[in-house]
């Protein structure tokens, strides 16, 4: 018996004249019920989809058609394909057409088609599969892409909190629900309300026009974004008109020999005079700053005693007040460059040193991929790590952020290390944008210009490792509120008809609000991943620290030793596992993670804590959290 989740909506534009490798979205999905009674629970629960799993329509000539669809299949067990993988959105000759489930390596991913692939172990949690067209010159870019957002029902087990002997695993709240007719996250409204551990620090700027009562402030937050929030509790963003009052060169037009140019020759006065009027003076009623700083980038040379003194103002209007600098911190390691390159010992060395930063600077610094920019020690409250996911292919992110924290943790132990992140994927050249195609408020097809969505085990992942190993999170968004109503596109979205033509966009009256295009529940799943953080609060605040332990797929060796940190496991692709025990010794928290992994397969990984070894199930590509009885 098939379960057919296709589209065979078709319309006809009479005055169309578009180019046929336009696109639509679809906005109406038809899912054909079987009679066996037996599927009706998932054929009922893939229905109510509609709204995230959409097949993408393209134009040709006057009459859309379908570009891509998914199809489930649950006869023995539950798969899905894609019917139109070998007959739309095909590539060109310098293209392969692949699917992204989660981040993958530029290589491996062209293994991955999207036909028939068996979702039976991997039942109740999310996938935003990204169908994309890798080049095969050069191999590490790409064309234009296709993105859907699927959840896979629950089986007989839930998989939100649940026991297995000595082990509980933690994925998401019980009291979860999903609603497929909104692109909007569900977290303010199924999450229980609960705080964070009382040492890590997290904020969010992502907030749903609706939420006027700024519920996701109790949903383990200290800051948000949203208009609604108390000064006592909010984050905003600068974004640099100080500097460019001042006569700062547009971010990214010039090189940074040049911004250092103008740093040393603009007058001091001029620059704290106009950070007085634009920072101070505007930002009084928040509680953490976040200064963009991208007309800057890493300045250095003569100006930047005039940065540091005018950076000291913020302090002295504001002493109980925070500030940091996007998206910089103590030690920067460049991303691409450690999954390009086998640093395997340089950094196992960085992270084995002992000693002050003068001595690593003075030992370590020359053979490092590591850097160091000494504005950033003093200048900011905060150290920031990571960065936002800049494309499918960096496999590397929860090594990369790990290796940093550690590194800030050395010679900053008192400053907060924090994650910065964002929902969509920030594209920085090499990878086409895609055209989303959706329905207007009248029902008239637009189009506008996106970068992909985070996939939600990457979400996981980012959140999970962010709020328990390191210091905490931040999930940096537009400053606007999402809203469902598709009467408000926003101001600056650039949306587009049929014709090619621009139409007039606006923000809405609440909140500043905009349609949410796209779909954000993959925020659902870094909400989840701080939520199973946080229910082990007890021993994320023991006064005990955090260890790689050894671990093993099943017939492989046990890792050991340097093996088991995240410089031997990012080149030998190995499993990534940390622990971190209670104050009595009696309980782990583990954190249980192959980046590795069939993306739609369970795997058992071994773990060794003391003389004990632990069967540990890991689902695809997400971090399993789990607390475990000693």
């Amino acid at each position: 018996m098939r379960v057919i989740l296709s589209i065979f909506f078709f319309f006809f534009l009479m005055s169309c004249s578009c180019k046929n490798t336009e696109k639509v979205s679809s906005e109406k999905t038809v899912l054909q019920l079987p009679q066996d009674s037996n599927l009706r629970k998932t054929s009922e629960a893939l229905n109510q989809q509609e709204a995230t799993v959409k097949g993408e329509l393209k134009y040709e000539g006057n009459r859309a058609q379908e570009l891509s669809v998914l199809r489930f299949e649950n006869q023995n067990e539950l798969r899905i394909e894609d019917p139109l993988w070998d007959s739309s959105f095909l590539p060109s000759t310098n293209e392969e057409k692949v699917v992204f489930w989660s981040t993958d390596h530029y290589q491996k991913v062209r293994e991955n088609k999207l036909r028939n692939e068996s979702m039976e172990e991997m039942k109740g949690f999310d996938f935003a599969p990204l169908i994309i067209q890798m080049k095969k010159l050069p191999p590490w870019e790409a064309g234009t892409f296709v993105q859907h957002y699927i959840h896979v029902p629950d089986g007989e087990q839930k998989r939100t909190q649940w026991t297995e002997g000595n082990l509980t695993y933690f994925f998401r709240p019980e009291s979860y629900q999903h609603n497929f007719e909104s692109h909007l996250p569900q977290f303010i409204h199924s999450f229980p309300d609960y705080s964070l551990p009382s040492n890590k620090w997290g904020a969010t700027n992502f907030f749903a026009a609706e939420d006027l009562q700024n519920l996701a402030l109790r949903k383990g937050y200290r800051l948000t974004g949203s208009f609604s929030t108390p000064p006592s509790n909010r984050i905003a963003y600068d974004y640099d008109e100080w500097l460019y009052k001042s006569g700062a060169p547009p971010a990214y037009a010039v090189s940074q020999d040049k911004v250092n140019e103008w740093l040393n020759q603009v007058d001091e006065k001029l620059l704290r005079r106009n950070f007085k009027t634009y920072v101070i003076d505007r930002h009084q009623n928040v509680k953490h700053l976040v200064l963009n700083w991208e007309a800057l980038r890493n300045p250095y040379g003569e100006g930047i005693g005039k940065l540091q003194r005018t950076l000291k103002m913020w302090k002295e209007a504001y002493p109980d007040k925070t500030l940091s600098i996007w998206p910089h911190g103590l030690m920067e390691l460049n991303r691409v460059n450690i999954e390009g390159n086998n640093y395997k010992y340089n950094l196992t060395k960085d992270l084995n040193f002992k000693g002050n930063l003068d001595q690593w600077y003075g030992l370590l610094n020359e053979q490092s991929p590591f850097t160091i920019n000494a504005f950033f020690k003093e200048n900011a409250d905060l150290n920031y790590i990571g960065g936002y996911l800049n494309y499918p292919t960096n496999y590397g992110y929860v090594h990369h952020f790990v290796m940093q924290h550690i590194m800030n943790k050395k010679f900053q132990p008192r400053k907060p290390s924090v994650l910065m992140w964002w929902h969509n994927q920030e594209y920085v050249g090499g990878f086409d944008l895609g055209e989303k195609w959706f329905s207007g408020a009248d029902g008239q097809p637009l189009m506008t210009r996106i970068k992909p969505m985070v996939f939600p085990s990457t979400m996981h992942n980012a959140a999970v490792w962010a709020f328990a190993f390191c210091d905490g999170g931040e999930l940096w968004s537009e400053p606007w509120g999402r809203s469902d109503d598709k009467t408000y596109l926003g101001g600056m979205t650039e949306a587009f008809d049929t014709k090619g033509r621009k139409v007039p966009t606006k923000y809405g009256p609440v909140q500043t609000s905009q349609y949410a295009i796209q779909n954000y529940q993959n925020i659902d799943r870094w909400e989840a991943g701080k939520w199973a953080v946080s229910m082990n609060k007890d021993i994320i605040e023991a006064q005990t620290e955090w260890t790689f332990v050894s671990s093993a797929r099943e017939g492989e060796r046990f890792t050991q030793n340097d093996q088991r940190l995240p410089s031997f496991s990012l080149y030998k692709k190995t499993p990534l596992v940390a622990a971190k025990m209670n104050q009595a010794q009696t309980e782990a928290l583990i954190l249980v993670y192959d980046a590795w992994n069939d993306p739609l397969k369970q795997e058992i990984i071994k773990v060794k804590l003391g003389d004990q070894v632990f069967d540990t199930k890991v689902f695809g590509r997400y971090t399993s959290v789990v607390r475990v009885q000693l």
